[in-house]
């Protein structure tokens, strides 16, 4: 995307505030300005220029020919975009989005389009169109909402945001991450909600970033606190979506915040504590980034291969809990209840036909009885739950330890 003259504004809406100084750049050999939403390396591409549709084609049908699951569409609403001769958006082109899944569909209709859009919830519905454009997008409103409950050990958040939803397309859902490889973006959240996420999981300046998000891991996030990991693990598994997983977290690995902006989450996969953590046999000085050195989350103490061995660990935990997510087709196809509880605790249940389950979690450090009034719960199999669950099956109540959780199948 060129212009002959510098664009009035190239200041404006910059995705890297602090890093990025415009949008906007001069190419000597051109002799014009080319747009660029993100860094001066990064240039926009013309999406209404035909060769570049075309070879959008062919990428898409080579690696899909090759066996491919699908795609995670990265920053969408900067591909429809169409930027006047001023600098500034002028229009959105979601036929981008049609025409993209008809090239998908065209080698493999089982392939997969994520997208990556963090847009207001109403803007949704034109990136899954009738159900042919996207079929799922990443809700970051929940991700920031989730943190936001996680820090006030209030459910509230989370259930205005699951009861805000709007409507779309039975073929489409919603993509349910706790974290991913940028920063934790908490711009949709209030200045007063953003400041008690930062002061509970990121409050010195070096966790933060583009005045707007942290720049942390799960694990690092929550103390390294096995326990509250794993009712995070439980509320991402629980929402109705499907659950999306960033490398790493399953095993409760840290970040390295000596590196720059978003680098320290993007640290090599700790397989095991040998050198080089299993994730690669050359000298570590050859490595594009370094390991995590931060403690106590080395890859000598964070590693799949002693976590496999270890049957309370935080990736047997994860393990378990897809494997009864995959009992539980409610939650992906179903309809979902919040039920009344107390504040710090979040009560649903998810209904398919004639099958049921409830899900409760205790989002305090300190143990919680919870009255199960709203549901029969009398003759309720326990799917998985938190270590410590206590249960009756001749009252209706449920007693859960500190950052308990359970699943009970009505």
């Amino acid at each position: 995307m060129w212009s002959a003259d510098r664009p009035a504004h190239t200041r404006e809406r910059l995705v890297f505030p602090g890093f990025q100084q415009e949008s906007w750049s001069w190419d000597a050999q051109a002799g014009a300005w080319y747009h660029h939403r993100f860094y001066e390396h990064e240039p926009d591409l013309n999406m209404d220029c035909a060769e570049v549709r075309e070879e959008i084609r062919r990428i898409v049908a080579f690696w899909l020919g090759r066996g491919i699951s699908g795609y995670r569409v990265d920053a969408v609403p900067f591909i429809i975009e169409r930027v006047g001769p001023d600098g500034r958006t002028s229009h959105e082109v979601f036929a981008d989005l049609s025409a993209l899944r008809r090239m998908s569909d065209a080698v493999n209709r089982d392939a997969v389009l994520i997208g990556e859009a963090n847009v207001p919830p109403p803007a949704v519905s034109s990136y899954f169109g009738s159900g042919d454009r996207l079929h799922v997008m990443l809700d970051f409103l929940m991700a920031q909402r989730l943190f936001l409950a996680l820090a006030t050990h209030d459910a509230g958040p989370i259930v205005e945001t699951l009861t805000g939803r709007p409507d779309i397309p039975t073929e489409c859902t919603w993509g349910e991450f706790l974290r991913n490889h940028d920063e934790l973006d908490l711009a949709r959240l209030s200045e007063s909600e953003r400041a008690q996420v930062i002061a509970a999981f990121g409050p010195r300046t070096d966790m933060q970033i583009y005045g707007r998000g942290l720049r942390r891991r799960l694990a690092t996030m929550l103390g390294g606190d096995r326990n509250r990991i794993a009712l995070a693990f439980s509320l991402q598994f629980t929402l109705p979506g499907c659950p999306v997983i960033f490398y790493g977290n399953e095993i409760g690995m840290g970040e390295e915040l000596a590196l720059p902006e978003r680098l320290p989450v993007r640290t090599p996969m700790q397989w095991n504590d040998a050198r080089g953590a299993g994730f690669s046999n050359a000298p570590e000085e050859r490595f594009v980034r370094p390991l995590v050195r931060n403690e106590p989350f080395s890859a000598a103490h964070v590693n799949v291969d002693a976590q496999r061995q270890d049957p309370a660990s935080l990736l047997n935990v994860v393990r378990g809990l897809i494997a009864a997510r995959k009992q539980c087709l409610e939650i992906g196809v179903g309809s979902c209840t919040i039920l009344p509880a107390d504040p710090p605790v979040l009560m649903h249940r998810c209904d398919y036909g004639s099958d049921s389950v409830l899900f409760v979690h205790n989002l305090l450090n300190a143990p919680r009885t919870v009255r199960l009034e709203s549901a029969d719960t009398r003759e309720a199999a326990v799917v998985v739950a938190s270590s410590g669950v206590e249960r009756d099956p001749c009252r209706r109540e449920i007693d859960l330890p500190a950052y308990g959780y359970a699943w009970l199948r009505l």
